[in-house]
């Protein structure tokens, strides 16, 4: 997952007058480490009930690909992105998904989990 300002904040990188600005390719940009849709899903789901957001849903279960009729064409197994580039030529460090999670309910429902 990658969490939308933190992308926003990399990308400056690129602009004219940056690190990268020069650089041409492709490069990967997303939070560092790599999770199951099943584990990001359940990472927001504690994010939001830590802070006591009232929801309905209290637990996610996952789906087989070929049980959602929405997913129709094939999907890799593992689609986790390489950042070593952006990395190595930015000296950026992307900071992990789980951590980009937390702050985005930070910014949504404040800093502090009301649970412990």
């Amino acid at each position: 997952p990658t969490y939308a300002p933190d992308i926003a904040e990399w990308t400056k990188a690129f602009l004219p007058g940056g690190v990268a600005s020069e650089e041409g390719g492709i490069f990967h940009l997303g939070n560092s480490g790599a999770c199951s849709w099943l584990e990001w899903g359940e990472a927001c789901l504690a994010a939001a009930l830590d802070r006591g957001v009232d929801l309905r849903a209290r637990e996610i279960r996952g789906s087989k690909l070929d049980e959602v009729a929405a997913f129709v064409a094939e999907r890799p197994r593992m689609s986790a992105l390489n950042c070593g580039k952006l990395e190595s030529i930015t000296g950026i460090h992307p900071r992990a998904w789980e951590e980009a999670v937390q702050a985005h309910f930070s910014v949504l429902y404040g800093d502090e989990p009301v649970s412990s």
